[in-house]
């Protein structure tokens, strides 16, 4: 898998109580890679795999919300990815910056 970094750029929490972004996961190796399970660094955040097996050369959609109400200024929060691919554990960084 590749990519490991998500930016929502500035969220007026005043506008968007909920953010959500759509995240593409790549399997760049040969073999299919399944994904066991994805855990959040905090609870303002979810994330919702869209399919838990991407095969060669596909992708799939990781929906991200970050929930900015308990919320203000900037974010670095983390989402782990852990698999059966040749690194087992990919981290995805999240970030951002909330105003009111």
């Amino acid at each position: 898998m590749t990519g490991n970094r998500v930016f929502f750029g500035t969220i007026d929490k005043k506008f968007n109580k909920t953010v959500k972004m759509k995240c593409i996961l790549y399997n760049t190796g040969g073999n299919p890679i399944v994904i066991h399970k994805v855990d959040v660094s905090c609870g303002c955040i979810s994330a919702d795999l869209l399919s838990k097996v991407i095969k060669p050369h596909q992708s799939v959609i990781l929906i991200i919300n970050v929930n900015t109400e308990k919320q203000i200024g900037y974010f670095n929060k983390s989402i782990f990815i852990n698999s059966n691919a040749d690194n087992p554990i990919q981290i995805l960084r999240i970030k951002g910056n909330i105003i009111e």
